[in-house]
């Protein structure tokens, strides 16, 4: 049985994170995406009404009569209020990871869990995890690669890598790092390597 329980993966934009998550999950571990596990809390109607409040953003309503999270409204109130902003990422990193936790504690654990979490340092919650896996790619090919995905232009692509960490300049002896430097089959070599060490 791996010692290690919870692992994160994380990179910046454009890295391969999420093509290093379907790896990992292709060879039989489960694999968790912090966006989507986002996505399903704010179905919920209690969690719409935190989040609204929080940003002092009304809730749109449904044709149900449910509240929904009006996400273009709070992404124009955060854009420019930092203190808003603040409170919304305290308070939805708070859900998530209370739902990761959740998780991790139904699960039996033979094998460790892999949660993608594309902002893992800037939450600052890089040691909830037993080990954190950083894909790195070199920065033209993280430009192109999320040009080809998105209608974004070089310029508003390269604004979001500038805005993110540094990856380059993060503790080389605290996190393992897995380098994206070729295809996909390159990709797999490297992560069943590190798979091996994990299971040891």
């Amino acid at each position: 049985m791996s010692k290690l329980k919870k692992i994160a993966i994380t990179g910046g934009i454009g890295s391969g994170k999420s093509t290093a998550g379907k790896i990992i999950k292709s060879l039989g571990y489960e694999v968790y995406d912090a966006d989507k596990i986002y996505e399903e809390l704010i179905k919920n109607n209690e969690i719409v009404k935190l989040l609204s409040d929080a940003v002092s953003v009304p809730a749109l309503i449904d044709e149900s009569g449910n509240p929904v999270l009006d996400k273009a409204a709070v992404a124009d109130k955060v854009f420019n209020d930092k203190e808003s902003l603040e409170k919304l990422n305290k308070l939805a990193h708070s859900l998530v990871y209370g739902e990761i936790d959740r998780i991790c504690k139904k699960n039996p654990r033979r094998l460790p869990l892999f949660f993608e979490i594309p902002l893992l340092f800037e939450s600052r919650m890089q040691d909830e995890f037993d080990c954190v896996v950083v894909i790195m790619r070199e920065k033209s090919a993280r430009i192109e690669a999320v040009q080809k995905r998105s209608n974004m232009t070089k310029e508003q692509v390269l604004l979001r890598v500038n805005n993110q960490i540094d990856y380059d300049n993060l503790p080389i002896d605290r996190h393992t790092f897995i380098y994206n430097d070729g295809d996909e089959w390159a990709l797999k070599a490297k992560i069943e390597e590190f798979l091996k060490s994990v299971e040891k």
